[in-house]
């Protein structure tokens, strides 16, 4: 199975080494905090717009007029 590396430079050691690609960095963060924010935002914005078509709708009386 192919393995693909990058090379990184450790100052513990003072060289250049090969890390797998897929490893995490130092200090970098993930990309999943930021999907979570977004999700976030989307159900606040949907669970407003949900809370807003109850407040338009009315109710009609038994002859027409609005109830109240």
């Amino acid at each position: 199975m192919n393995r693909t590396y990058r090379s990184l430079w450790n100052p513990a050691l003072g060289a250049w080494v090969a890390a797998p690609e897929n490893a995490r960095a130092r200090g970098k963060c993930s990309s999943s905090s930021a999907s979570r924010i977004a999700r976030a935002c989307i159900v606040v914005l949907a669970l407003g717009a949900a809370t807003t078509a109850h407040a338009q709708a009315q109710s009609r009386g038994l002859e027409g007029g609005e109830g109240g």
